[in-house]
């Protein structure tokens, strides 16, 4: 004969495998029970998007509860401080009304050549460019346009000594970094032991390179810096490229310096990245006129 206890014990695995099973299917079942389809193409009904139905997401949450359970990095780890310093960078009257002709016409003249950009989404990244000081040609080229975020990088440097992580996505912004920052070294698996042994004044590293599974901890200055240089899009790329430094065996406090150009789309993204608001609502914004 069965006893009570193991009887129940049994209950306990059969519902804790079949929670586990509809959590591994949990695309099929969320659709199927708790989500509409968002965004579908009106000719060939193919969904873009899933969003939750009303009170969705506390259903989903109360069923899983007692199975799982979410911890951030600060709920059991002993961090240092990490602070965000928002630089807001000037460019002089001559180069803004640069912009502003790009923003509104969806053309300007840049040196010697005519840049254009045919949809908002390319009108949204020849502005990005232009905020970090150089925009590509028709031909591939960059032409650069001002030097600001440069000289701001630079008085960082100035006012700290301690080492510094430099995050670009544009290959000319790259490039024009070694051009003012000559001592300045580019990321990879051979520098990185010599960056934690404060060897590396400036570290340039690309989001979506240096973002993911790299240990950057550096506790050889007061602090440890990170500059965004170029500022991206995705949430994720931020988050995953700041947590190098902000993670576990980090001591000194960390502090992330976003280079922004004033009155530009550079604002639009920091919303974006502050969960503020969506990608869509940020272009939406940047592109009034």
């Amino acid at each position: 004969m069965v006893r009570p206890r193991v009887l129940q014990i049994k209950f306990q695995i059969f519902v804790l495998a079949l929670k586990l099973k509809i959590i591994c299917n949990y695309r099929r079942v969320l659709r199927c029970f708790t989500m509409n389809p968002g965004q579908r193409n009106r000719q060939t009904g193919v969904v873009y998007n899933w969003v939750l139905k009303n009170g969705a997401s506390e259903s989903i949450t109360n069923k899983i509860s007692d199975i799982c359970f979410s911890l951030k990095a600060e709920d059991y780890l002993q961090l240092p401080s990490c602070t965000s310093l928002f630089h807001n960078v000037e460019i002089d009257s001559t180069i803004r009304k640069k912009y502003d002709q790009l923003k509104k016409d969806m053309v300007a003249d840049i040196g010697k050549e005519v840049i254009t950009a045919p949809t908002a989404a390319a009108l949204a990244g020849k502005l990005l460019q232009f905020t970090s000081g150089a925009i590509y040609s028709e031909d591939g080229k960059a032409q650069e346009v001002h030097r600001a975020k440069l000289e701001r990088l630079e008085s960082i440097m100035e006012e700290s000594s301690s080492p510094t992580l430099v995050f670009y996505h544009f290959k000319h912004s790259l490039q024009r970094l070694r051009l003012q920052f000559p001592q300045a070294v580019v990321l990879d698996d051979d520098n990185i032991e010599a960056w934690r042994r404060g060897q590396i004044r400036m570290l340039l590293a690309h989001p979506q390179s240096g973002g993911i599974g790299l240990n950057l901890q550096c506790n050889v200055g007061e602090t440890a810096q990170t500059v965004w240089f170029d500022l991206p899009w995705s949430s994720e790329n931020y988050i995953q490229a700041n947590a190098r430094i902000y993670r576990q065996g980090q001591e000194k406090p960390v502090i992330v310096h976003h280079l922004i150009l004033y009155n530009s789309i550079d604002q639009h993204v920091v919303k974006v990245l502050q969960g503020k608001i969506t990608i869509q609502d940020a272009l939406m914004d940047a592109l009034n006129k």
